[in-house]
């Protein structure tokens, strides 16, 4: 049976190891020790073992609460179903067909409707059509009740130091989910692959909105409130009944707080991205590995691989890196103004008349390339 290592088992590396279990694959996660610095309060960090073939509440320990929502786009969901996830991620979390920008006082408000967006966009399940807005602990328990359910096994408090052919822990193939400062790209690619700082800082949290009373009008439940003048936004997302995220990101020259950075390689710095990014890569890369399943096919896929995402991981980082800049822009006559134009198109695409993006499908654009790449 083929093996494999995943460096990292957050939400994409717990994704990934899951994806590799589909065609029976042997795979290890590893992860490193400041996920479990964040594990749930009632628990301590020495309480976790070395190895984890474990027991549900060791799982548990290793959920860590992270005060941040993520959404998933149809994309990403399809990902879901395709682990056979997507009723338990949608139970867990809330379907939010609208985004709201408004002023920063709450004036003026721009509805952005995702259903109609989605299905301008290509998509055809009338099911993955709503994004689901779902706590990232949350997610992350799913995912890795999910990875102990089929044996896969995870070492924690371990990193990757680097990559070579005599090591004791070794694989017919490496994956690098370890997140932004990822030392398996550097390792592989060089140190110009460094994450830098975008000059952008947030403040995120939870909040139990039943026990205070607070209520959502329905197209207000995920909303932005931008003063683009002073380069600040507060946003909510409503994710369960009961809870909601709040994040509050301001400019800044420092990095106290929970800061901002920008990724030098194909993946984007908007987090509603690099997740979407992150199940696509673990979708077509499966999608691939079906069709080659034999060792010495395996540097053809991964060369399809990276003509199939590569392109694609570059637009997402290119447009959350534009749409960052457009959504805090302010012209010399004020961002009263880049609001209204906001308005008129948001108002279009809410006409169907063009979309910003294109709906991925895995199998689809794999059998494409494999078709063109035949001829």
């Amino acid at each position: 049976m083929p093996s494999v290592i995943v460096i990292g088992s957050g939400l994409v590396g717990a994704a990934t190891g899951l994806r590799f279990t589909k065609p029976a694959y042997n795979v290890l996660c590893m992860i490193k020790s400041t996920l479990c610095k964040q594990s749930l309060r009632t628990r301590q960090l020495n309480s976790v073992p070395q190895e984890v073939g474990g027991a549900p509440d060791v799982l548990e320990s290793l959920t860590c609460i992270t005060f941040r929502a993520v959404m998933i786009q149809a994309g990403g969901l399809r990902v879901l179903r395709s682990l056979g996830l997507l009723d338990e991620c949608i139970e867990a979390g809330a379907l939010l067909p609208y985004t709201v920008w408004a002023k920063i006082d709450g004036s003026a408000p721009v509805v952005a409707d995702a259903r109609i967006l989605n299905k301008t966009a290509g998509e055809t399940d009338t099911r993955l059509l709503t994004p689901l807005h779902i706590l990232r602990s949350t997610l992350h328990n799913i995912l890795m009740k999910e990875c102990h359910k089929f044996g896969i096994k995870t070492l924690v408090n371990k990193k990757l130091v680097d990559v070579k052919q005599d090591e004791s822990v070794t694989a017919d193939l490496l994956i690098g989910a370890d997140g932004i400062h990822s030392p398996t790209r550097r390792n592989v690619f060089g140190e110009a692959l460094k994450a830098n700082f975008t000059g952008e800082m947030g403040h995120i949290g939870v909040v139990n909105i039943k026990e205070h009373g607070i209520t959502f009008k329905e197209k207000e439940e995920f909303a932005f409130y931008i003063d683009r003048d002073r380069k600040r936004f507060v946003a909510n997302f409503k994710v369960t009944d009961e809870i909601a995220a709040v994040r509050v990101n301001l400019e800044a020259t420092t990095r106290d707080g929970y800061t901002y950075w920008r990724r030098c390689s194909r993946n984007g710095t908007k987090r509603r991205y690099w997740l979407l990014t992150g199940l696509e890569d673990a979708g077509t890369l499966l999608a691939l590995l079906r069709h080659y399943p034999e060792e010495q096919n395996w540097q053809k896929a991964l060369s399809l691989y990276s003509k199939i995402r590569v392109q694609r991981g570059t637009a997402a980082a290119n447009q959350a890196r534009s749409m960052r800049e457009r959504g805090m822009a302010a012209s010399i006559f004020g961002g009263g103004l880049n609001h209204l134009f906001f308005r008129l198109a948001m108002t279009a695409a809410n006409a169907g008349m063009f979309t910003l993006y294109t709906i991925f499908d895995c199998d689809a654009e794999v059998a494409k390339a494999i078709e063109n790449d035949s001829n």
